[in-house]
């Protein structure tokens, strides 16, 4: 068991499967050792281009419940950009 987890079921409030598979593709991605800082960084860019601002405060919220720091800035980035304008 790690980190406290057995294997069941994490039950994620108000999260459906859209959400979730969008988070483990970016944490696969992010866990790609092959992976360099500057191919995630365009990555990422890629990642949050089209999401509608109902999708993206979904997932802020679910990965802000399973304490995923970085993808929580990486969208509150989104979020910030979009205010400013520059989508």
């Amino acid at each position: 068991m790690e980190l406290g987890y057995a294997g069941g079921v994490i039950d994620v409030p108000r999260t459906d499967r859209r959400i979730m598979s969008t988070m483990v593709e970016w944490c696969k991605k992010h866990t790609d050792e092959a992976a360099t800082s500057d191919e995630l960084k365009d990555w990422d860019v890629e990642f949050v281009m089209d999401m509608d601002q109902v999708f993206l405060s979904h997932l802020m919220l679910a990965a802000d419940y399973l304490d995923g720091t970085e993808l929580v800035d990486l969208l509150e980035q989104k979020v910030a950009n979009m205010i400013k304008g520059k989508n």
